[in-house]
């Protein structure tokens, strides 16, 4: 039987997660997103996740017999900036490594991250979709589309 783990990042995910990061921002930013993947975005990315689950906000990584399935990086403590109507944590990023996609991961990720999510005292989850298919997976996970962001060229 494969061993599976979910939990919250630790340092020693670094190595792991490091090229996965690359990936999901090289994938986002061919959607659209403005994000590059680069080393300083990857190294910025990856050490706020860290921060952050270290504050107990739920960044959460899954491994199948020691092999990287995928993780979520949601963010909120880190960065208490505004007071809003919700205690909202963000999605900076949902991956699901290639071989392992299409199989449920996602949303055992997602579902281990609301969990703790709502344990920390969050409310809701805010993110953006920039494909199609990540509206649709949001949708699917119960998201609430309540706007749109665009950008203005200046």
């Amino acid at each position: 039987m494969d061993e599976t783990v979910i939990r919250a990042w630790r340092a020693e995910d670094a190595g792991a997660i490091r090229p996965h990061l690359t990936a999901f921002l090289a994938a986002q930013h061919r959607a659209g997103g403005d994000y590059l993947p680069t080393e300083r975005n990857v190294e910025a990315f990856l050490q706020l996740g860290l921060l952050a689950a270290a504050a107990g906000d739920p960044c959460v990584v899954a491994y199948v017999d020691g092999k990287l399935v995928g993780f979520c990086m949601w963010v909120g403590s880190v960065s208490p900036v505004f007071d809003t109507r919700e205690r909202s944590v963000f999605a900076f990023a949902d991956y699901v490594c290639p071989e392992f996609q299409r199989r449920g991961w996602s949303v055992r990720l997602r579902s281990v991250a609301k969990l703790l999510g709502a344990a920390a005292g969050y409310t809701r989850c805010d993110g953006f979709c920039l494909t199609k298919a990540t509206l649709r997976a949001a949708e699917a996970a119960g998201a609430r589309v309540f706007g749109v962001v665009g950008g203005i060229p200046l």
